[in-house]
């Protein structure tokens, strides 16, 4: 399973960055910073430290470093 690094997705000096997915599957990973997810519309099913999550419009997660997911 990756650990995915921060510097891949964050510029230097940035203290965030925003993702939009839909319709995309995603292998099992963790990262070593925090993740917050948000439904803006519709459903989204997720696997977090092997239990399944489904989440709906308005839902937001959290998730820790090295959080499977």
């Amino acid at each position: 399973m990756d650990i995915c690094n921060i510097s891949e997705y964050f510029k230097l000096n940035n203290k965030f960055s925003i993702a939009a997915y839909r319709h995309t599957d995603v292998p099992l990973h963790r990262h070593n910073y925090i993740e917050m997810n948000y439904v803006y519309s519709g459903t989204c099913v997720q696997e977090i430290n092997g239990q399944t999550v489904e989440m709906h419009t308005g839902d937001v997660t959290i998730l820790d470093r090295d959080v499977v997911h």
